[in-house]
């Protein structure tokens, strides 16, 4: 997009510059008066004077040219940082960051060697500060590595240091940590301005549930909504690829829930959801390298954090971006990849499990690359063992590595069964009694034992709401042992009551069902 770049000394003297978008000129001026304002420059009152900055602004011809991007990221061998700092080779076309909404504050405080000596030091040994401190890294890799955006959403009670953590991440960058409080449009424009590297999102308690769903994929899945311009033509929606770190007391899925959602599997995998209890009774942490108490371990972080922030991804960037000027470093990170994958993926784990483990990887060769190159003062395989430590705990906390889908059918089948055992099965044998209404099929107690037949109806239109996965769910239930099927593996056929022989699925051995099903 063509532009001017603008500059001028503000109030206290210092020399601003601004590339401002030529489309900004098409009004009367006050949209980029407006961001000038803000920017320090004394815009005279009046529309005579309003007018001359127009004219000059719009009739300037400077000999200089330069080359404008719209938003931050790889461009071409050169990285373009959210606050406009380019890294790369310096002998070509002079690159500028233009953009209408303002970039993401980034600072610059203390030096690398001091976060190095502290928060740097204390992630060793610290799974979860480890992975926050690699997720902030793994941005820009992304690209080099061919791989999508996602976000690690760390769940848990409060004061365990998840919020540090988050401090801790956003301190790589020099960012601010942002809230979950924000609309989708929000979310949008924060992530467009963070392409190719790195947001930090606190409290997801705050979202809006009905709003959360949709935002939170978007981060993720790297696109957002296509609009409509003023004459009804299609916009091109806003794209950006990113890392992501998310805290909350509450999980994704348990904030959907609120508003009557659910999480899919292409959610699961795409926001990593790992408990932010680590197992060692001190929240977030494993070890406080010689602070009393978690409290005061987790206070120097974010003190630490404050004092000298910014310079770890300044650092990183400069070693990325030269040695991605070859084919090398690709083909390097996505052997890493498949190796780490390979050993720490568990046997027969479903296809979103090593989905999963693909974005665990990143964050351990994001890690092994800023150990190699001086960034971070981590032992060798530090990074690669506290991604795994989190990816294994992230199986845990989903419950296994069976497939998404198949996980969750089993859930309904057995809430079904806790909601409507004892009023809409009629029950075969004792005093006849009236059929219930909307009857979802029969019980039977024999042998001390309660097998419910269920209408193949029902079951595959009410509970399982015709799953694409049914064939997947009826398998697994049956070498679990909660559904009993024929040596051919169709449902079995039953005698009932009024109906005669007819096919059903049958859940057997389950406990009573006011006292819930097993």
């Amino acid at each position: 997009n063509w532009g001017r770049v603008v500059s001028w000394q503000n109030a206290d003297g210092q020399e601003v510059q601004w590339a401002m978008p030529a489309s900004m000129l098409a009004g009367d001026g006050a949209e980029y008066r407006r961001v000038m304002l803000d920017k320090g420059y004394h815009v005279r009152g009046g529309r005579p004077a309003q007018n001359h900055l127009h004219n000059y602004l719009s009739d300037a011809r400077p000999p200089a040219r330069a080359l404008a991007v719209a938003q931050p990221g790889w461009c071409g061998e050169r990285y373009v940082a959210p606050d406009g700092q380019v890294y790369g080779p310096q002998d070509k076309d002079h690159v500028l960051l233009q953009t209408q909404s303002p970039p993401p504050r980034r600072t610059r405080t203390g030096t690398l060697e001091g976060w190095q000596s502290a928060v740097g030091t204390w992630a060793v040994g610290n799974a979860r500060l480890t992975l926050g401190l690699c997720l902030a890294l793994a941005g820009p890799a992304l690209k080099v590595a061919g791989a999508e955006g996602f976000g690690v959403h760390l769940a848990g009670g409060t004061s365990g240091g998840k919020t540090t953590t988050a401090h801790a991440a956003a301190g790589v960058w020099g960012f601010d940590l942002l809230s979950w409080r924000r609309t989708d449009n929000g979310a949008e424009g924060s992530a467009a301005m963070a392409n190719d590297a790195f947001l930090a999102l606190d409290e997801v308690g705050q979202a809006d549930p009905r709003a959360l769903a949709e935002a939170a994929y978007m981060l993720a899945n790297g696109q957002g909504k296509t609009r409509a311009g003023r004459t009804g033509e299609a916009r091109a929606p806003k794209v950006w690829r990113i890392t992501f770190l998310s805290t909350g007391e509450q999980g994704i899925a348990d904030k959907m829930a609120e508003a009557g959602k659910r999480r899919h599997a292409g959610q699961e995998v795409r926001i990593l959801e790992v408990p932010a209890d680590a197992g060692a009774g001190m929240g977030t942490f494993e070890t406080l390298h010689g602070h009393p108490t978690p409290a005061a371990f987790a206070e120097a972080i974010a003190a630490a954090s404050r004092e000298h922030c910014g310079h770890a991804a300044d650092a990183f960037l400069g070693h990325l971006v030269e040695a991605a000027q070859g084919p090398e470093l690709g083909r390097l990170i996505t052997g890493a990849r498949e190796a780490w994958v390979q050993k720490h993926t568990p046997q027969g784990a479903a296809a979103e499990v090593r989905r999963a483990a693909k974005h665990f990887a990143i964050l351990a060769v994001a890690g092994h690359l800023a150990a190699t190159w001086g960034v971070v003062p981590w032992p060798e395989g530090w990074a690669s063992e506290a991604a795994a430590r989190c990816f294994a705990d992230w199986i845990a906390q989903r419950g296994g590595t069976g497939s998404h889908e198949v996980r969750e059918g089993l859930e309904a089948i057995a809430a079904f069964i806790r909601a409507h055992g004892a009023s809409r099965f009629e029950a075969i044998g004792g005093e006849a009694r009236v059929p219930p209404r909307d009857r979802a099929g029969f019980v039977k107690d024999e042998g001390g034992c309660r097998e419910y037949m269920i209408f193949k109806e029902t079951l595959e239109g009410e509970v399982l709401r015709g799953s694409k996965n049914l064939k997947a769910i009826v398998r697994a239930a049956a070498e679990g042992g909660l559904m009993v099927m024929d040596p051919d593996g169709k449902p079995p056929k039953r005698v009932l009551p009024g109906l005669g022989r007819k096919r059903v699925y049958v859940l057997s051995c389950l406990a009573d069902a006011e006292g819930g099903a097993e």
